[in-house]
Parts: structure tokens; sequence; C-alpha cells
């Protein structure tokens, strides 16, 4: 399940576009949202892919190597430990994760050299050679050195991560954050094909988030948009509005929508996350003003006895 956090800066994106297309229809801006969580969904099973076309070009280097002129004793009988891995062969004996593969195209051919740099630092490492001198079936090892590889190799490998950004530029945002469920998966792999779980990211959680969260928020920043851009004009003292950053009046609005019309989610909580999400993708000093803005804005709407929360302590700031 994905953080509220990347929710939240999906929303963002999402507005944003909206707000520059100016008279635009919400339901298109709508599906646009949805159409990027599906895209997410994507990254994912390319990234589990990746792994997979890793073992490929491990399996296949083997194989060529058993075909030299004069193979030594290694090449004729190499450890096969890591393409034999029972987790990895459960992944790819996945009916429903080969189907994914096919919705979306997945193909590595291409990608060979990249794939070999990230292979060959891989295989020279000390976790696979610690890998490779064990033996028999346990099943921690082998979801270990799966988790090296994503860890280790994938996540700071900059050519992957700018080969993923130029299929899709948002991918930038989500390249991490869906390694992350992909090491979610890893986890909770077994050698059993039923226990390999190819679409975390449209899990029944992630539903009720879309159906509770997400799309009730883009709908109501939307709706109640010119109400808030009052507030925050009536609170941005020696600011004409039409000077504010977009993005920063955007946060504002979704975070105003939020304290308002979300009554679980605490004060602090809301002010504490457009704050964080400003730090990545606005003005440098965007964070102390967004900051300012809501704090007398909270102020506001306690006086006016708006802040409807539930639960203890959700109105502490």
């Amino acid at each position: 399940m994905l953080s509220r956090r990347h929710f939240r800066i999906k929303i963002m994106q999402a507005l944003y576009a909206f707000e520059l297309a100016g008279e635009g229809r919400v339901d298109v801006a709508e599906r646009q949202l949805r159409r990027s969580f599906d895209k997410m969904h994507e990254l994912y099973i390319l990234q589990v892919s990746f792994i997979l076309a890793v073992v490929e070009f491990a399996r296949n280097r083997q194989e060529e190597a058993k075909k030299k002129f004069f193979p030594t004793e290694e090449d004729l009988n190499p450890n096969t430990r890591f393409v034999d891995n029972p987790l990895i062969l459960a992944m790819e004996d996945n009916a429903a994760f080969t189907k994914e593969c096919e919705r979306y195209k997945v193909n590595w051919v291409d990608e060979k050299e990249m794939i070999r740099r990230i292979w060959i630092a891989f295989r020279d490492s000390q976790e696979m050679a610690r890998y490779l001198s064990g033996s028999g079936d346990d099943p921690e090892s082998h979801r270990e050195i799966l988790r090296v590889l994503v860890r280790d190799y994938m996540a700071p490998s900059e050519v992957l991560s700018h080969y993923f950004e130029g299929l899709n530029i948002h991918w930038a945002d989500d390249f991490d954050t869906m390694l992350g469920l992909v090491l979610k998966t890893i986890r909770s792999l077994g050698s059993d094909e039923q226990d390999f779980p190819p679409a975390l990211i449209h899990s029944e959680e992630d539903m009720d988030e879309m159906k509770e969260f997400i799309l009730p928020l883009f709908r109501k920043t939307i709706a109640g948009g010119e109400e808030y851009e009052r507030m925050i004009a009536g609170h941005a003292r020696n600011w004409e509005f039409d000077r504010i950053a977009l993005l920063d009046v955007i946060l504002m609005k979704m975070a105003i929508c939020e304290l308002l019309h979300f009554p679980s989610i605490p004060v602090k909580v809301t002010i504490n996350e457009y704050i964080e999400i400003s730090k990545g993708y606005s003005t440098p000093k965007s964070r102390i003003f967004i900051n300012g803005m809501l704090d007398k804005i909270v102020e506001t709407l306690r006086a006016e006895n708006r802040l409807r929360k539930t639960g203890r302590g959700l109105l502490d700031s």
C-alpha cells in the first residue's frame, strides 16, 4: 500500500495540470488522476520484470560459457543457485504477473547493456559470493539476495532511473516509492505461486483510499477552490495573491480542504505533510511561507468553530 504522502503528491500534480489547463473539465482531470495511478502500477510491473530480466541475462551467460572453445570446469558446471532461486521461479511461473507483463508489452531486449552493467556489479558483490556458497533451501537467504539486488543495485542506479524517467517523466517521483513496493513483494514471497502478489498497488486498501481519500480530496479542493483562495488572500499580508507561486496556492488549498473535510486526520499531520511536500516541489522559501499561512488559517478556522475533528488530540497543531 502506498503512503498518503504519495497520494497527496499525485493529487497535487493533477491539480497543477488542471489549473494550467484553464477552463479544464473536472471529469477529464479525474480520469488523468486515475491514469497516473495505473501508470504507477505499470512501473511496479516493469521493476519486478527487470529482476527477471537480470536473471535471464545470467542464465544466458552461463549457457554461452559452456560453448567456449576451451571451457573451464566452472563454465561447464556453473553455480546455478541464483538463477534457480525458487522465489524467482515462482515469479516467472506466476500467470497473473505474466498477464500484466503482456498487458504492458514488457520487453527488455533492447536494454541488454544496462542489464549487463547491473548484473556484473551484482554478480561480483560479496553478498552474491556468500549466497552462492550457501546450500539448501533457505527461503530467507533466497529473499535476501533479491532484496540486495533491488536495494543496492537497482535503487541507486542512475542509468535505470533515467531509463524509467525517459518512459514517463512522472516516474522520476515514483521510482523509489515503487521499488519500496517491490521490496514489500519480496518480503511476502514464498516458493508457491499463490504467495506472489503481482498487484500490490491495486490492493483492496489502495482502492479504499481511492474512494475515501484520493478522489474526495481532489474533487473537494476543486469545488472549494474559490473559497480557499479568498481565505489565502485574506491571510497573505504584504502579499498580492497573484504573486504567490501557483504550486504554493495548490498545496495550501489542499491543506485547507483536508482540514475542513477529513475529520480523522489530525491538524498537525495535515500541516506537516504539506510543508514536507513543499520542500521537494516548490521554492526554497515556500516551506516557511506555507507554514506561517496555515498556522494563521487554522487559528481562524478554530475561532469560527469550523474544525470538526474526531478523536482525541486531533485538533492539536
